[in-house]
């Protein structure tokens, strides 16, 4: 499956970044990767990101996905 970066699809952010890269990347991450994506919505009631470029941005500065960024009193 290839995402562009562009791409307004809202699914989008469910998806590995290494998606949007091209390659091989390993399938076993990137459903790893996903189902941390779902439990972020199912625990926070929030999409991880609005858009794929908010979405790397996030990765890229929190290092990960954060609960703590967007509920108040969670703990890192």
């Amino acid at each position: 499956v290839q995402v562009g970066l562009g791409s307004r699809d809202a699914n989008a952010v469910y998806l590995a970044p290494e998606l949007r890269g091209g390659g091989r990347p390993d399938h076993a991450l990137l459903d790893v990767f996903s189902l941390g994506a779902v439990a972020f919505y199912l625990l926070s009631g929030r999409a991880p990101a609005d858009t794929p470029e908010e979405l790397l941005q996030r990765l890229r500065d929190a290092k990960g996905l954060r609960l703590s960024a967007v509920i108040d009193g969670v703990d890192e």
